[in-house]
């Protein structure tokens, strides 16, 4: 296969940045971009200004942000996956942005090579992009030839950072042995892929599959076996006044709205469908969160526990951040930075910040 060679120019010289100002969220309705909160969404900054030449003032104020992703080895590096403008890069917690893989697309996942911050992977549409020198270059590693298919999700194996996992828009699961050199399906899942979690907590071997419509899967031995998640028992769930115990019971449960891990347990999930979030607990049971939203009334964008405190959660509508510090049984109710709907949030590694990267919906 050949491989293209794409180079980023850093723009580093005469570096201007804007003040940190903080500012309420009735101020930012109209904007895009990234938002950093040190006081769980009580108050916002924006932070979207790139690093740049001369005078000018540069942001990424208008900028769609599909996802947040993080060097775990540096706890102040940010990476956001955006649409059309290529992947956007902080050491600093966001207090300034390099810009890399520009105009090449949407960018729908990318992924950090635990043991060297340099080596980073992309997925952009139907092409799978490596640099090995911290964005300055790029090449292509891998295309998805069929007709209108993509790459949807990226991981990487924490054990053996020369396993790469990638999912596509048509099923298939993908596995490089040798850092993206080439690859082979290892299993088809007949459904769109949305995200591949691999645990790298208490067992490094345990991946998750997300799909978009048949469920949660999960191999916890290196991807030799796989169960559904959706056949386990779920506690407390309570549709239309009945009570049942199993998603296949439960009339759109299996749809994804959101799945994160939830590392405050060994084999923990916390997963967002049109009926409500879900937390697995050790790998054996679901229990449902009552939420302050009604099932099926409102859409929940994002779902997250925090990972340094299992009792804080968050998820997020088109209309508000609900926030439990006591494992869901409170909710607090707090009004969002932007009218834009939310592309991703996340603790940061530290638990220091929230951030937020929203996307504008056309």
């Amino acid at each position: 296969m050949r491989k293209i060679k794409i180079i980023s120019l850093l723009l580093i010289i005469n570096i201007l940045l804007s003040g940190c100002i903080t500012i309420t969220n009735k101020d930012l309705k109209d904007i895009g971009g990234f938002f950093r909160s040190s006081d769980l969404g009580e108050t916002w900054e924006r932070k979207n200004t790139l690093y740049s030449i001369g005078s000018k003032v540069a942001t990424f104020n208008r900028s769609n942000i599909n996802k947040i992703v993080f060097d775990y080895n540096d706890e102040a590096a940010i990476y956001l996956a955006s649409n059309n403008d290529g992947i956007l890069y902080s050491y600093n917690y966001g207090n300034g942005w390099f810009n890399s893989l520009y105009g090449k697309g949407n960018v729908n996942d990318l992924v950090i090579d635990p043991y060297n911050k340099c080596i980073v992977y992309a997925a952009l549409h139907n092409i799978i992009y490596k640099t090995n020198d911290c964005s300055r270059s790029w090449e292509a590693i891998y295309f998805e030839t069929g007709e209108n298919q993509f790459i949807t999700s990226l991981n990487i194996n924490y054990n053996n950072s020369n396993i790469i996992y990638a999912g596509t828009s048509n099923g298939s699961l993908l596995k490089s042995f040798n850092a993206g050199d080439s690859w082979k399906v290892i299993k088809r899942f007949d459904d769109s892929l949305k995200k591949i979690l691999i645990q790298n907590i208490s067992n490094k071997d345990i991946i998750y599959v997300a799909t978009q419509t048949k469920g949660i899967y999960k191999s916890f031995n290196n991807d030799q076996e796989w169960i559904n998640l959706m056949d386990l028992v779920v506690e407390m769930v309570e549709v239309d006044g009945e009570e049942l115990s199993q998603f296949s019971k439960i009339k759109d449960s299996n749809i994804l709205l959101d799945l994160e891990l939830d590392k405050s347990i060994e084999d923990g999930l916390i997963y967002a469908n049109k009926i409500g979030i879900f937390r697995l607990l050790d790998g054996v049971k679901w229990v449902q969160l009552k939420l302050l939203t009604a099932p099926r009334k409102e859409k929940i964008h994002e779902v997250m526990v925090n990972n340094n405190n299992g009792a804080e959660i968050i998820y997020l509508t088109s209309e508000a951040l609900y926030y439990s510090t006591d494992n869901g049984l409170n909710w607090q109710v707090k009004p969002l930075p932007s009218s834009q709907r939310a592309g991703d949030l996340k603790f940061s590694p530290d638990g220091k910040y929230l951030y937020l990267g929203v996307y504008k919906i056309k």
